[in-house]
């Protein structure tokens, strides 16, 4: 089964907030709605410039429609601190006028599994039609201190304290409690153990549509429903 599939990804903008696993994911979702249509990434937060397709730096609409006419996927935003990339100035609107898909890295987490988010995020465009919460089970078991992007900020949603370790009933508290997203994505199931957590946490979620938790199995990409 393909992500975008499992994942039913509209046509739009889909924003992908959460912790570890959003960038890996993105780009898999690219690859496959490539496979489709027109495919834009852009980020709301701040990402390194992407190695594998091309950046495109606050493009005019001429040069922007000439490429995805010849390439069909580009990364489009402005350059900011420490030479990652953020949408800036470039519009939404524009973007779709060229893609069928614009897909949005809206969150950061500073490669953490885990992660609460502060009065200011995530950064979710309006435009949006789908946005997926994505958790890293790598980050189950570990203390909160270690695991989660803002620690004290998680810590204090489950009124302990940051050398707490994460258990799936606590990570799925935190999905609900903070209330973001329509989907929730469970990555990196790698193991029996990792999977067995997938499963705790998502028989614990229950306002979400659809969750599914990927993994490799040499280049096969498995999907956890």
């Amino acid at each position: 089964m393909r992500a975008i599939d499992a994942l039913g990804i509209p046509t739009g903008v889909t924003a992908v907030i959460g912790g570890g696993g959003k960038t890996t994911l993105i780009r898999v979702l690219a690859k496959e709605l490539c496979e489709k249509d027109r495919v834009i990434i852009v980020s709301t937060a701040k990402i390194w410039p992407p190695d594998w397709v091309q950046t495109l730096y606050t493009p005019g609409e001429k040069a922007l429609a000439a490429h995805m006419l010849s390439h069909g996927v580009a990364c489009v935003g402005d350059t900011c601190e420490k030479g990652k990339l953020t949408l800036d100035k470039t519009p939404l609107s524009m973007l779709l006028r060229h893609a069928a898909y614009v897909l949005v890295e809206a969150d950061g987490s500073k490669g953490l599994p885990l992660k609460a988010h502060a009065a200011f995020e995530p950064v979710i465009p309006p435009e949006t039609r789908r946005t997926i919460l994505v958790l890293g089970l790598d980050g189950i078991g570990r203390p909160i201190r270690e695991a989660a992007h803002r620690p004290v900020l998680y810590a204090g949603l489950l009124h302990t304290d940051t050398a707490h370790a994460v258990s799936p009933e606590d990570a799925a508290a935190v999905i609900e409690l903070e209330g973001y997203g329509d989907m929730v994505f469970l990555n990196k199931a790698e193991g029996d153990a990792r999977e067995a957590a997938a499963k705790q946490i998502a028989a614990r979620l229950t306002r979400f549509a659809a969750m599914g938790s990927l993994y490799t199995r040499g280049e096969e990409i498995c999907l956890l429903s």
